[in-house]
């Protein structure tokens, strides 16, 4: 049997759910709570710390609170934090629930405290900010008489939404389950009004209720964060964020988008009768055709209500010579040019030939001018303007014509008697001008000066149809609701301000129709106006949805954007605004040339759509919606409509489907390199473009054929984007990837080696390009998170590690900012669990446990704890201010403390506000938490007040420890292994205990304890025996009668910065020993030069990694015949506190080897001071003695201590049964 040795290069490339046969050297079988480093190894994982507990924010089950990070800078970071809510009807909700969103300081940046929350207002303000940070609750009383609400200071602005409560009955009118919109405010009063709909009438009250009440005010997103689905509940992944500069948008993707009813302007019935062209002898002639509309509203072309003709003849070009008297007689010559000025004949339609303006005169002198026409004396003095008579007379010089013209010169009988004018002022029901007004352009009479004549109706639909009898080109008609066939035929003055006409263009299409509206003296284009009823083929319903302007903002994705302002009395500080957008309007165009975009589609008077993603690329906002992207304006990210529709602009709006032939649903969009990636069930799709991203440039392509699983959003980390898929019960994971060489996108599977390691359906995915790491959550277990670590070197992937991290609860969400993974977290019993937010950063860790190394302690939920956590965050208010860094006397009350310590006298020393903040002298055995302290100032003994001793841990679901002293006895004629009975469990019965199995305590329901030790009071025995039991074998000894078996919960330890854990023998006696350190230190921690002690407390957290079984390779090809003896294992660490290694033969029974474990204590031993040695590197020898095919070789630490793994080798004997060749 030769001695033959084996290499193991590094532990770096995590699990493989090969055959042993066909592993990398680098996986192992197992990995839990490892890190795979390229550069430090297999480390113990760094641990979690805690930021904050969300307060307000409660959880019923592991998947319903949303986190989005949002990352301004290295030194600006923040944590928007969304729980999603339901209306009455959703969500199987028998009532209002309202969502809750909290935005926390990450950096401090905001409010000078890392972990504190930030101010969330509804709307901008400049008005002080006070009450609780994303909400303000304040007491009011209402007024039966006059329905006014008081409350002093309440800062509300009219369409605040606000939700009232009361610790009895509130007064009658209001209810604890509607939310109200604020109206009437007076801030400087404190008074306000309610009403059920923005900017309705007010809430009839009409009693005081009795008890107090209180009104709390909401963002105005209440609706778009509440509405989830017809009984469906909130989901994270029902939500998506974006982030842009100073402003996040938040999704809601199960929402209909609706189209807003607000529209272009109402105009009524209009045309222009334009007047071009006078000549002689012709016939101006306009008729109007008014319609009828049939049932729906529609203009019915073969109905017509009535048709009115104003048909004005201009006179012949006669021309007469006449002579005046008087001493210098004048001799003029009359002709009848006036007649067929363009005003005049205008001037004569419009009065129906009733006055003249073309036949005055002007006056010579005092004396009458007379004219002297066919044998008519025509008289006109200042007097008379109209006055005839007979006989010869003279002329003594007027501006006149032979003839006006003839006003109905044919008798026709839809001749409108009087003219236009006449028409105009009709009055009587069932008169054809009934719903007419006719006028010159600023809405008067015509004074002859205007060649243009404005008719509208305000009911009915009509045309204007104008003819001159030589070619009808000398007037026009422009029919404001019909169209114009070109621009070139529109008035360039004297138009009616607001006047809107229709430009054509290809008359078999309505893709290049435009709209035009004069203001300012010039056209200029705009959009469809709605009119009183239909049109030729459109109802008056049809019409107006058409004519609709914008997007409903409370079906659209809100906003969240960073403000300053007043806050709690201090000027220019950070706050943030969460309210709806107001989008852009369609200011041109029709629903033919400028629809709305896709994702607000209708059918009917139904909205279709969803959007199911939002992101940001190249200047663009974006929106995926079915089959569409759609993606913004240019630099404008509110607008989604046209600005013109005259021409495409490279700038414009882009709306695209994808081009298939299958249905391709699109769900995610990622920004990838220069081009966009969209993702849909079977299809990945490229958003491309040349050099500009244009409507005219944009190219949709299928990229790569793979099924994705939709549930969590892909996610881009430098060259590659990380996509999941389902296969059965379990997940896997692509890579997408752009082959430059080839020009080829591709997706490889990076799970293919576990390919049954994901279980469940992956909710959410997180990577840190940083870290080149990937975290995965699944729907199986929520307090686990899969671990992906990769390394590129170039092309060549040089590092592929699957491992899982487990926590002590379920893990709601995570999200990345650089190396920092932030998790939200949900503990409790199961109801209304408390939220927690925690850290763990992958760079750099913040504790430092031994000085010379600089190498964090491991432990979850991670807090530092120093002297001034000892003090409740109650601010004393003594009768006069102490001064700063006073040294204060300070006495446990008789009243609230206990133990030796009752009474006793110690030292708080002020900070430099004069507040109480550091003990100076250690508090001894006395100390619970909880304790009032009477401090006085020694210079004057009247000048007192109370503080509060605090529990030191920011979080309250955990007591200092949680040791459980509950234990429970056993028959000692049983071995270990064998079926023990237990009394004081819930179910009373037996069991078999196992490693790592769990068991249920009699009175502690809900909570779960593992089996650590079994402590044997015969003095002959041992005191302690750690049980170490594997189903399949049994200890040879038994226990002693009545052993006790102590179960233990995961406890919160308390380790010193020096690595020594600091103990009690009970609560009381543990919170004593870590006030005690806080106080005063150590001696050791004072050689250091610490002026503040520090204790981090948190939660242990098992390291497990399990070698894979080793063979004999000969050209990478595994030896599998004979017998490979394991004699040894050496294990290379760097920087190790402490581990263990586990040899488990297999098969278990009493004719083998049992298990044996062997510790690496490193500069520990037990729980003693660890002092200034540094942690050790070097390597570890374990002996084996098994077949390796038999064995199972684990490397597991449930210390504080830092571990990490660099390699390992094996030696063994190698039997053969031939000789190979």
């Amino acid at each position: 049997m030769p001695l033959i040795s084996g290499t193991i290069p590094s532990l770096i490339n995590g699990v493989s759910q090969q055959p042993a046969t066909l592993r990398l050297p680098t996986q192992g079988e197992k990995q839990e709570n490892g890190l795979s480093h390229i550069a430090r190894g297999l480390e113990k994982r760094p641990c979690t710390e805690h930021v904050t507990e969300v307060a307000g924010v409660t959880s019923n089950d592991s998947d319903d609170v949303f986190i989005h990070t949002i990352r301004r800078s290295e030194d600006e970071a923040y944590a928007l934090i969304v729980k999603g809510g339901s209306t009455n009807g959703t969500n199987g909700a028998t009532s209002d629930v309202n969502a809750e969103a909290k935005l926390i300081d990450l950096t401090g940046y905001a409010t000078g405290t890392a972990g504190s929350e930030v101010y969330i207002r509804g709307n901008d303000t400049s008005e002080n900010i006070t009450g609780s940070h994303s909400s303000i609750s304040l007491t009011c009383t209402a007024n039966a008489t006059t329905d006014v609400i008081t409350s002093s200071g309440h800062k509300l602005a009219n369409g605040d939404i606000i939700k009232f409560s009361t610790s009895n009955a509130l007064p009658a009118g209001l209810s604890t389950t509607q939310s109200y919109y604020v109206i009437n405010t007076n801030v400087s009063a404190g008074t306000f009004k309610v009403s059920t709909e923005s900017g309705g009438s007010a809430v009839d009250i009409t009693g005081t209720g009795t008890g107090v009440h209180k009104f709390t005010s909401f963002p105005d997103v209440q609706t778009y964060l509440n509405n989830f689905g017809s009984n469906e509940v909130f989901k994270p992944n029902k939500l998506s964020a974006t982030t842009i500069a100073d402003f996040t948008f938040l999704l809601n993707k199960t929402q209909l988008v609706k189209q807003s009813t607000t529209t272009t302007e109402d105009r009524d019935y209009e045309s222009l009768v334009y007047f071009k062209v006078g000549d002689y002898g012709a016939d101006y002639k306009i008729t109007i055709k008014e319609f009828n509309v049939d049932s729906d509203g529609v203009m019915d072309n073969d109905s017509l209500r009535n048709t009115t003709v104003f048909h004005h003849q201009t006179p012949d070009n006669k021309v007469k010579s006449i002579s005046g008297s008087g001493s210098s007689p004048n001799n003029e010559s009359l002709n009848n040019q006036q007649a067929v000025v363009v005003s005049n004949i205008a001037y004569e339609l419009f009065y129906g030939g009733t006055q003249h303006r073309t036949l005055k005169c002007k006056l010579v002198g005092g004396d009458p001018a007379q004219v002297k026409v066919d044998g008519t004396q025509t008289l006109y003095t200042s007097a008379t303007a109209n006055t005839s008579k007979t006989g010869d007379s003279v002329y003594d010089g007027a501006v006149g014509v032979l003839n006006h013209g003839l006003y109905n010169p044919a008798s026709d009988s839809n001749s409108y008697v009087g003219g236009l004018h006449a028409f105009n002022n009709a009055t009587g029901s069932g008169d054809k001008g009934e719903f007419f007004t006719v006028s010159n352009a600023s809405g008067g009479d015509l004074t002859g000066s205007e060649s243009i004549i404005h008719i509208k109706n305000s009911k009915y639909p009509f045309t204007v149809e104008v003819t001159d009898g030589k070619g009808d080109s000398y007037m026009r008609a422009i029919n404001g609701h019909d169209e114009v066939a070109q621009f070139g035929y529109l008035p360039g003055s004297k138009v009616p301000s607001g006047f809107i006409a229709k430009v054509s263009g290809d008359r078999s299409s309505g893709q290049d129709d435009y709209y035009v509206k004069w203001m300012d003296g010039v056209w200029k284009e705009c959009a469809q106006p709605v009119y009183p009823g239909g049109t030729a083929n459109h109802s008056h319903a049809t019409l107006t949805r058409g004519a609709r302007t914008t997007i409903d903002n409370t079906t659209m994705p809100v906003q969240l954007y960073k403000n300053f302002g007043t806050v709690d009395g201090v000027a220019n500080q950070i706050y943030f605004v969460l309210n709806t957008v107001d989008w852009g309007i369609r200011e041109k165009g029709d629903t033919n040339t400028n629809p709305f975009p896709s994702f607000a589609n209708y059918a009917g008077d139904t909205p279709l759509y969803t959007i199911n993603d939002i992101f940001f690329h190249r200047n663009r906002l974006g929106f995926i919606s079915d089959e569409n992207v759609i993606l913004s304006e240019v630099g404008s990210y509110f607008n989604f409509f046209h600005t013109t529709v005259l021409s495409v602009l490279d700038t414009a709006v882009i709306d695209v489907a994808v081009s298939n032939n299958q249905v391709a649903i699109l769900k995610s969009a990622i920004p990838f390199q220069e081009s966009l990636i969209l993702f849909s069930d079977l299809q990945q799709f490229k958003l491309t473009s040349d050099q500009f991203l244009t409507p005219t440039s944009v190219t949709v392509d299928v990229a790569t054929n793979f099924e994705t699983s939709t549930d969590a959003k892909p996610v881009a980390a430098g060259k590659t984007i990380f996509f999941p898929f389902q296969r059965g019960a379990y997940s896997g994971i692509r890579e997408y990837f752009i082959d430059v060489a080839s020009e080829t996108n591709d997706a490889n599977e990076i799970s293919a080696h576990v390919p049954e390691y994901i279980e469940g359906v992956v909710k959410k995915l997180a990577v840190s390009s940083n870290e080149e790491v990937l975290l995965i959550s699944s729907s199986t277990n929520r307090k686990e998170l899969y671990v992906y670590k990769y390394y590129y070197n170039d092309k060549e992937k040089l590092q592929s590690s699957w491992s899982k991290w487990t926590f002590d609860a379920d893990l709601i969400d995570v999200a990345f900012v650089g190396s920092i993974a932030f998790m939200l977290f949900r503990r409790g019993d199961g109801s209304n669990d408390k939220v927690y937010l925690e850290k763990l950063n992958l760079s750099v860790d913040s504790a430092i446990a031994v000085e010379d190394d600089k190498i964090g302690i491991r432990l979850d939920r991670r807090v530092k704890l120093t002297n001034e956590d000892l003090l409740a965050d109650s601010t004393p208010t003594p009768s006069s201010a102490w001064k700063a860094n006073q040294a204060l006397t300070a006495v446990a009350t008789t009243a609230n403390q206990s133990g030796s310590g009752a009474g006793r006298t110690f030292s708080i020393t002020t900070d430099a506000n004069g507040q109480p903040t550091v003990f100076t002298t250690a508090l001894g055995t006395g100390y619970v938490a909880g304790n009032v302290v009477r401090l006085t100032d020694p210079g004057s003994t009247n000048n007192t007040a109370d503080v509060t001793i605090a529990n030191p841990l920011p979080y309250t679901d955990v007591d200092w420890d949680k040791i459980t002293d509950s234990s429970v006895k056993v028959d000692g004629s049983n071995k270990f292994g064998s079926k023990i009975p237990i009394k004081g469990l819930d179910t009373g019965g037996t069991f078999f205990p196992r490693v790592g199995q769990t068991f249920t305590i009699g009175g502690k329901a809900g909570e779960t304890f593992e089996v650590l030790e079994a402590e044997v009071p015969d003095a002959t025995q041992p005191t302690k025996v750690t049980i170490s039991i594997t189903p399949s074998i049994a200890k040879e000894s038994a226990l002693a009668d009545n052993t006790v078996l102590t179960f233990k919960e995961r406890v919160v330890e308390y380790i010193i910065e020096t690595g020594e854990k600091v103990k009690g023998a009970t609560t009381a006696l543990l919170e004593a020993n870590v006030a005690s350190y806080l106080v005063k230190g150590t001696d050791l921690s004072q050689q250091r030069g610490n002026t503040q002690p520090v204790i981090y407390a948190g939660i242990p957290y098992d390291f497990k990694y399990q070698f894979s079984q080793q063979f004999v390779k000969n050209n990478d090809n595994s030896i599998n015949s004979g017998r490979l003896q394991i004699r040894n294992f050496e294990i290379s660490y760097d920087k190790t506190g402490f581990f263990e290694v586990t040899v488990s033969p297999e098969p278990h029974d009493a004719l083998y080897r049992d298990i044996t474990t062997s510790e690496f204590t490193g500069v520990i031993v037990g729980t003693s001071l660890l002092g200034n040695k540094t942690l050790e590197t070097g390597v570890y020898r374990v002996p084996v003695y098994v077949n390796s095919k038999d064995v199972k070789i684990t490397v597991s630490s449930d210390s504080w201590y830092p571990l990490a793994l660099q390699s390992a080798d094996w030696e063994a004997m190698q039997v053969l049964r031939n000789q190979r060749i």
